[in-house]
């Protein structure tokens, strides 16, 4: 018997236990329920699991002196319709209020440096709702046939683009388990790339695709995403990378803790100790005992985890959501500094958004370099239609020396 068929018999077997359980709970112990249904649960998670491979990945643009975006247009995705910012610099800062759209607009960036890796969308959507793993029947909910994604933008002086959307395949035989299928086509100047997943209920699903390929290196951090797995990968290629003066972009990081935050840092390392992998700060005050880094307070860890983004992000784009979330407001102006310092030196363009008016003014405060920084504020028309008023360096100076509130903080 086939692999898939002793599946979706064990599948049915399953349905039936469970309906049978459901009427005839009397005949079990409360213990015997309870392992029961563990099993229940277990076994369905992994029935309904949407995790793909990622297997081989390609960059169009990896090496040399990469220009990054000029321009972005959001045709559709969430509460963007027509939607464009242009002017963007190597430092780009969106503020305004709730629910005004700005966790949304870094996702659209994210997504289009991804260009047809889908397993990098879904991931986000995982990630978003909190989620161990993605049920093919609550993501079919999810998005409807009019839920749609289409961005585009300048990306080192080319056309780039994405497409997204839910469809009903004509070629796949309709068994009762099918659900639903996403197409994700992107194009980089003129080369247009696929990549499809048809889901099912009780099946694992089919893909097609010829390669991924990513735009450029990239990655977004939010205070509401935890992804241990990226944080190694972060923490790996910066004990690579190095900078013009032959430190590894690690040594920068550790650096700045130990001049900045806490003088008794002396090293962050990744250890691997009874099958368990942490990340251990070597101190001076504990030599004896190594603390992880979780003891230092999550101020520290997320300054760490978005220091960790530039040299990952090398040549390409870092997202950061609501920067300043678990960072004390006296570490800002030396912060917003390191982390332009570390997009000189890795060649990294930023996209981040900010509640505080703290944050915005430390970026003007640290005098790194005021011309690379763009800053928008994000509105609702009269239509409800998001917009964004831009100030350049020198309004935005104007509006911060005559403690002016910016519309939309």
């Amino acid at each position: 018997m086939r692999t898939d068929s002793v599946f979706n018999h064990l599948m049915y077997e399953l349905d039936y236990l469970e309906r049978k359980l459901k009427y005839q709970n009397n005949k079990l112990s409360d213990d015997e329920i309870e392992i029961f249904n563990e099993i229940i649960d277990r076994f369905s998670s992994i029935k309904s699991s949407l995790d793909i491979t990622k297997g081989n990945v390609s960059i169009s643009f990896e090496h040399g002196k990469i220009k990054h975006f000029d321009s972005i247009t959001i045709a559709q995705y969430k509460l963007f319709r027509d939607f464009k910012i242009d002017k963007l610099n190597k430092i780009n800062i969106f503020a305004g209020f709730n629910n005004s759209g700005k966790s949304s607009l870094l996702e659209a960036v994210y997504f289009l440096t991804k260009q047809n890796d889908i397993v990098s969308f879904l991931e986000i959507i995982k990630l978003r709702n909190k989620l161990k793993s993605l049920n093919p029947i609550w993501l079919n909910k999810v998005f409807d046939e009019n839920e749609i994604i289409d961005i585009k933008g300048v990306f080192n002086e080319v056309n780039t683009s994405i497409y997204f959307h839910k469809f009903e395949a004509s070629s796949i035989d309709k068994k009762d388990d099918y659900i639903a299928s996403y197409s994700l086509k992107s194009t980089i100047n003129d080369q247009s790339l696929d990549n499809i997943i048809h889901t099912f209920g009780y099946e694992t699903l089919r893909r097609e695709n010829e390669k991924v390929v990513h735009l450029c290196s990239s990655i977004l951090k939010s205070p509401y995403f935890y992804n241990f797995d990226e944080i190694k990968a972060t923490y790996s290629k910066n004990t690579i990378y190095k900078s013009n003066e032959g430190k590894t972009a690690i040594r920068l990081v550790v650096e700045f803790l130990k001049n900045e935050i806490d003088s008794i840092i002396e090293d962050v390392r990744l250890t691997d100790i009874e099958d368990a992998e942490r990340f251990i700060v070597d101190s001076t005050q504990f030599s004896d005992k190594n603390l992880e880094i979780t003891h230092y307070g999550e101020g520290l860890q997320r300054i760490f985890e978005i220091a960790l983004s530039f040299a990952f992000a090398r040549n390409g784009i870092v997202c950061i959501d609501e920067f300043e979330t678990a960072i004390h407001y006296s570490l800002l102006v030396k912060f917003t500094k390191f982390i332009q310092q570390l997009a000189d030196t890795f060649n990294v363009q930023v996209f981040l958004t900010s509640h505080s008016k703290e944050c915005i003014d430390a970026f003007v405060s640290n005098q790194y370099n005021n011309d690379e920084i763009s800053f928008y504020t994000m509105v609702q028309d009269d239509n409800q239609q998001i917009q964004t008023i831009y100030y350049d360096n020198k309004a935005l100076l104007n509006e911060l020396s005559q403690d002016l509130e910016v519309r939309g903080w």
